[in-house]
Parts: C-alpha cells; sequence; structure tokens
C-alpha cells in the first residue's frame, strides 16, 4: 500500500502540469474540433452498427468517452488528460491486485507495479487513446477470471463477479479491433469457467461474450485490408520485418530506451525464469492449465499481433506489458529462496533505477507536452491569421501526416473560437518534398510540421526564408535537471532517451516553423485544394 501511495504522490504533480496545458493539435483537435459540430450521435450509431461498412474500425467506447469529454470539459483539453491519466493510476492499483490473485510476494509485487506505473507507453496513452481504456478492461477481466477459477466448484460462482466480468470483457472488445486475437485467447479461457457445468444464465453470458467477440473481428477483418493498416515501416523483407519488430517489442518491453541497461537484462532474465517456471508448472500440472493457458498465450498472441503490425506506436505495447507482469513476477520469486541477500540487493536496484530514470521520463514528457500544445496553439493562431488575411498556406507532404490533416482541417473549418470560417481569400495546397520552391505565389506560407525538420530531411529551401518559429522547448530549470539525468543515463545505456511523443520528436517538446519565398517573381500555379 505504501508503494502506492508513492506512485500516485509521484503521478499528481504530472496531473497538475498537464492540465496547464492548451490544445495538443494530433490528440485534441477531433473531440474538440467534432464537439463544435455536434454529429457525435450520428457517428457513435455507425460505430456500433455492424452493418455499417463505411466505419471499419470498431472503437465506439473511446469514441464515446471523447465525446463526453468534449461536452464536460469544452474548451479545456488539460482536464481531459487529467481523467485520462486517473485510468493509468486505476491500472496501476489494477496490477498490484493482479498480482496478489498470483500469490506473488511483496518484493514481486512492488517491482511489477512499478514496472507498469512507469512504463515508457506513457507518452502516447497521456490522452484520449485507445489503450487509455482498454488496460484497465483487461485487468479487470483477467482479475474476473482468476477469482471465477478459485471459486471453480460450478455453481458456486457468485453471479455478481460473473456480470462484471464479462460486462468488462464486452467493453474491451469495443475498445481496439486488432485485438480481436487476444479477445479470442481470452473466450477460450472462459469456456473452462462460465460454460461447462454451469447454468443457463452463465451460458448466455457467454454466447454475448461470443457475439461481441464476434463483431470484433469482423471489424478486425475490415480494418487489415484499409491503407491504413499498411504502413511504410516494415516494408522489405518479411522475415527481416518480423525480426526488426520483434527487436523493437522486445527492447521497448524490457525499457532499453528508458533505462539502463542492466535493468533490462535483469527483467529479461526474470521473464525467462517465469516462463520457464510456467512451462514446468504446465508440464508437471502444479497449476490448472487454463491459468497458465491464459497467462502464456495471452502475451504470446499480443506479441504476435506487433509482430505483424505494420508500423510501431509505444501505446501498442502497453496491453502486452500488463500480460507480461505476472510472468517477471513469476521469476523473481523462483529467482533465488527470499532469504537470500543478492535478492535483496536486486530488488532495491530495480526499485531504485525505476525511481531515479523512469519518472522522471513521466514528467520529461509532461513537459513536452506543455512545449508542444504551446507551440500548436500559438502556430494554429498565427495560420489561421494569415489565411483569413488572404495569404496562401503550403503544407510540404511528409510522415507527420495527423498534425498536416488537422491543420488543414482546422483552416477549412472551425476556427479556434468554434466559429465557422466562411469568407477565405486565400487557398490551401499540399505540394511534394523535391517541389521547386523558386516557383512558388510570393504571398505563400510554406508549413514545415514538426516531424519533418529540415535539418534532418535534405529539403530545398534556398528559395525561402524563415518566417516565424514557434518554439517553446527550452524554458525553466526543470528541463535543466531532466537533461542532466538524461546525460547520466545515456552514460550507461547509449540507448536512453525521454520518449517525448513516442520517441517522434524531441526532449522537451516539437516546434513549428514557416518560410515565405526569397524571390518576388512567380508566375506558377500550384495543385490549390477545395476549402468548400
Amino acid at each position: 500500500m505504501i508503494t502506492l501511495l508513492c506512485i500516485f504522490a509521484a503521478y499528481i504533480p504530472a496531473m497538475m502540469l498537464l492540465q496547464q496545458c492548451e490544445y495538443f493539435l494530433v490528440n485534441d483537435f477531433r473531440p474538440y474540433h467534432i464537439s463544435y459540430f455536434e454529429s457525435w450521435p450520428q457517428r457513435l450509431l455507425s460505430y456500433f452498427n455492424p452493418f455499417d461498412t463505411n466505419v471499419w474500425l470498431h472503437r465506439p467506447l473511446p469514441e464515446s468517452f471523447e465525446w463526453v469529454s468534449s461536452l464536460v470539459f469544452k474548451g479545456h483539453p488539460g482536464m481531459w488528460h487529467i481523467v485520462t491519466l486517473s485510468f493509468r493510476l486505476l491500472t496501476i492499483a489494477l496490477v498490484w491486485k493482479l498480482l496478489g490473485c498470483f500469490n506473488c510476494s511483496n518484493h514481486a509485487r512492488i517491482i511489477g507495479t512499478l514496472f507498469i506505473a512507469f512504463f515508457p507507453a506513457f507518452p502516447e496513452s497521456q490522452l484520449i487513446f485507445a489503450e487509455t481504456l482498454l488496460v484497465p478492461l483487461l485487468l479487470i477481466t483477467y482479475i474476473g477470471f482468476m477469482s471465477m477459477h478459485k471459486e471453480a466448484g460450478a455453481h458456486n460462482t457468485k453471479v455478481s463477479l460473473v456480470i462484471i466480468t464479462t460486462a468488462s470483457f464486452i467493453l474491451m472488445t469495443m475498445c481496439k479491433e486488432i485485438l480481436a486475437p487476444l479477445s479470442f485467447v481470452f473466450l477460450i479461457s472462459f469456456y473452462f469457467v462460465l460454460w461447462r457445468k454451469q447454468a443457463g444464465v452463465l451460458k448466455t453470458l457467454y454466447i454475448i461474450m461470443s457475439l461481441a467477440t464476434l463483431l470484433q473481428f469482423q471489424r478486425c477483418y475490415m480494418t487489415i485490408f484499409q491503407p491504413y493498416a499498411h504502413g511504410d515501416e516494415n516494408t522489405g523483407h518479411p522475415l527481416m520485418a518480423m525480426i526488426t519488430n520483434l527487436l523493437w517489442i522486445f527492447g521497448d518491453t524490457f525499457l532499453l530506451r528508458t533505462n539502463i541497461a542492466l535493468t533490462t537484462l535483469l527483467l529479461f532474465f526474470f521473464f525467462a525464469i517465469g516462463i520457464y517456471q510456467l512451462v514446468c508448472m504446465l508440464k508437471n500440472k502444479l497449476t490448472c492449465n487454463v491459468v497458465v493457458f491464459l497467462c502464456f498465450f495471452s502475451f504470446t498472441t499480443c506479441v504476435a499481433i506487433h509482430i505483424l503490425t505494420p508500423y510501431r506506436a509505444l501505446r501498442y505495447l502497453y496491453p502486452g506489458a500488463i500480460l507480461l507482469v505476472p510472468i517477471i513476477a513469476y521469476g523473481y520469486n523462483a529467482f533465488f529462496p527470499s532469504k537470500t541477500r543478492i535478492k535483496a540487493w536486486i530488488f532495491r536496484y530495480l526499485v531504485f533505477t525505476m525511481f531515479l530514470f523512469n519518472l522522471p521520463g513521466i514528467y520529461a514528457q509532461v513537459l513536452s507536452m506543455q512545449a508542444s500544445s504551446k507551440a500548436d496553439w500559438a502556430f494554429l493562431s498565427y495560420i489561421a491569421q494569415q489565411y483569413s488575411s488572404g495569404r496562401d498556406i503550403v503544407f510540404i507532404q511528409d510522415q507527420d501526416y495527423e498534425r498536416s490533416i488537422w491543420t488543414q482541417s482546422e483552416l477549412r473549418g472551425v476556427n479556434l473560437t468554434g466559429q465557422l470560417r466562411l469568407e477565405n481569400h486565400g487557398h490551401i495546397s499540399e505540394v511534394e518534398r523535391n517541389f521547386d520552391f523558386g516557383h512558388i505565389n510570393p504571398n505563400s506560407i510554406v508549413v514545415v510540421t514538426p516531424v519533418l525538420y529540415t535539418d534532418k530531411n535534405k529539403l530545398d529551401i534556398s528559395a525561402l526564408k524563415v518566417d516565424k518559429k514557434f518554439d517553446f522547448t527550452r524554458q525553466g530549470t526543470p528541463y535543466v535537471i531532466l537533461s542532466y539525468i538524461q546525460t547520466i543515463a545515456k552514460t550507461c545505456n547509449p540507448f536512453f532517451q525521454f520518449l517525448a511523443e513516442g520517441g517522434s520528436s524531441p526532449f522537451p517538446g516539437h516546434y513549428w516553423q514557416t518560410y515565405v519565398p526569397i524571390l518576388k517573381n512567380v508566375n506558377s500555379e500550384l495543385p490549390y485544394l477545395s476549402i468548400e
């Protein structure tokens, strides 16, 4: 309990800092924008309709949560961030409960809980993402299954426990379609506690769970054939792409980039011992095969999903890390007898390094969010003003499609005050990276999105000069302190970094930069996009 209080105390200042974030373009735009047009009910109905083939993503629960949050906290995105981060605290408490169901020692429970509390998926789960709601539901389902299995005397299962567990499972299927294989593994496991030797009511609940999983599979099938599901990060030889993805999964899962090397080695060592223990339990029938099946195959299924996905996102590793915790705890308990001195020293080391290196990562992300939200807000205010005055806005195509799309949508539709922008005399266009900027309309403003940094990407911008730079990346003592911690960690681990925005932008935050033409002798026409 003291461990949980310490973790919660460490999170509270981060939540207070998050509340100060103004507007984070990538993740705040959708609910911020759609809530003004009040189109949420129609969108949600399409998500729930299994026969609507126009909507292939199946995430009605996160969409509903976005709708409620945007209505309650309209105009205050910082409050959305606090509410969603509170789900992380719920997750931490549930991990502690889950490890108790596995009869882990207090030291193993503390290590497992800290592992999740400071897991590096935080940078992409700080806002309204499917994983924000998925992971607590996954844990409730997991704990419910363990409790139902322990009570496994046929008719002795508590009805309230079954209802809560099945409801959590169904809501879990409504969070993310791509995790349908994981839902199927859980569904098979529930067969042994909800179907065999059970009353008709429990069998009915199992049928409902099966239908929810079937709907999730339908949406998963529709999703994998969309261009959205075929990114370019893992193109090339399929086998090499899978190996590369596997190395990335295990590296980030065991804190390779967010702690020092010895911590990663110890966590992987305990994971290997835990797997060995589970295999021995299954072979010698020391525990029920169903429990081993759920613990082992749910994790391997989650890893397999991420190996096959075309692009990498830290938030996708979060469910797999949750399923990994009992295995690490088993490995720690089986390492040496509990009174062995080296085991106690390893425990102290892991606690110390997680607090020293992983905890500052949370604050690095929060400060990066503050810097990024200020840059986004200042950039949008400026670009909307220029566009409304008749300037042409030119975007350079890059991989940061979300910021580009949201910015263009902002200019075409609703402005920052929620008023529909009807009269504009400028044009919006998008050009290739190799576009000849020596022939561009002199009243244009060229936008370089945060990911497409000119110093890291070869762009011929010799015909342009800097117009504005919206950079809030270096402000205050906290940045200096975190930079010192980063320097210390890099000395022990060259791969270490504060994973601001999942590593897509550097700590402490991205910046926007706009350019204007140097030459004024232009008669060319750009491929203007319609703003109707």
